[in-house]
């Protein structure tokens, strides 16, 4: 029985633009086997952790030198100095290094993500694995780049994707948990180097620089709160994107052949 004209003429239109997008969005890198990011995304939420509790210790030794500055140590050289004081730099040396750590772990970690992107499926891709990385390091467009890296990143891991037009995302827009994300990365970088600059060891304003530490390291907390959420979030996509693909490629392989055994 012929099927009906409208149907077949739809059925062309998707086989054109099918072909159209894999013909013309093509990536400039190539990853045949996908790797989940699941270990490295634990290893990120425990260094993460490990921030936002310095960040935490760091904010309540800070609210103790705001309430507290005259509650000092004598020092050899004849001045004092706040018990508080001393324990805001302990505070801070261990937020720095578990934020060096971090930043490792997540780079790592954003660069399988990245790299997942191509046996996932997705096209005309913005970047490559290395460059998601490398566009932290790179003055002024760190100002952009990696957050809209992380942005394609979270669109083209959608497991909703359209497969009758090449794996496209369902959506090509991210969350407004990412703007409200990177809004706080900005103004946790500007808010630190503020409070760094001002604060003067000859004439020490221990109020000031308490006020300073609080703000900091309240927005440092909420915005490593955020990106933890982002992690797991592309994290399970990617995950869940991948068990489709799969699934659909055992429903097209052919079955296997029937066994033939010889008349006895």
């Amino acid at each position: 029985m012929c099927k009906n004209p409208t149907e077949l003429t739809a059925k062309a239109a998707v086989t054109i633009l099918r072909s159209h997008f894999q013909s013309t969005m093509a990536n400039s890198f190539r990853v045949s086997q996908f790797r989940s990011a699941t270990p490295l995304s634990y290893g990120v939420f425990a260094l993460l952790g490990l921030q936002i509790a310095a960040m935490v210790l760091t904010l309540l030794l800070s609210l103790g030198l705001m309430v507290s500055p005259d509650w000092s140590l004598d020092l050899d050289d004849g001045t004092s100095m706040p018990v508080f004081f001393m324990f805001v730099g302990m505070g801070e040396l261990l937020r720095l290094v578990a934020f060096v750590l971090t930043v490792i772990v997540f780079l790592i970690w954003e660069h399988r993500a990245y790299s997942n992107l191509s046996p996932l499926r997705a096209e005309d891709l913005d970047s490559t694995p290395g460059w998601a990385v490398g566009w932290w390091f790179v003055p002024f467009a760190n100002l952009v780049k990696p957050y809209q890296v992380m942005k394609e990143i979270w669109i083209e891991s959608d497991p909703e994707y359209d497969e009758e037009l090449g794996h496209l995302a369902s959506t090509m827009s991210a969350p407004a948990i990412f703007g409200f994300w990177w809004a706080l990365w900005i103004l946790y970088n500007i808010g630190s180097r503020i409070v760094d600059r001002t604060f003067n060891t000859d004439s020490p304003d221990y109020a000031g620089l308490a006020i300073g530490e609080i703000a900091v390291n309240a927005l440092g907390i909420v915005g490593a709160l955020l990106l933890l959420l982002i992690v797991k979030d592309i994290t399970e996509r990617q995950n869940r994107r991948n068990e489709r693909i799969q699934t659909s490629y055992q429903a097209v392989l052919p079955p296997p052949p029937a066994s033939f055994e010889p008349a006895g």
